[in-house]
């Protein structure tokens, strides 16, 4: 699955900028064993992510792998 955050009409935000429940989203990939993919407008919205990952505890799911 791809993931993002949206909020008012606006998709594609960074994890955490946003309203979406992205815990949930992302403990059921995790359950399911699902390939997660962070979809984002730019370059400094997906680095956001990472970091929003990374703090929340889902690396591991996201498969351990940062942008540089």
């Amino acid at each position: 699955m791809h993931v993002h955050d949206a909020q008012d009409g606006k998709d594609h935000l960074a994890l955490g900028s946003g309203a979406l429940e992205l815990n949930a989203y992302l403990a059921l990939a995790e359950a399911t064993g699902c390939r997660v993919v962070l979809e984002t407008k730019t370059a400094e919205g997906l680095k956001q992510s990472q970091r929003w990952v990374c703090k929340n505890g889902f690396m591991a799911q996201m498969g351990g792998r940062l942008m540089p």
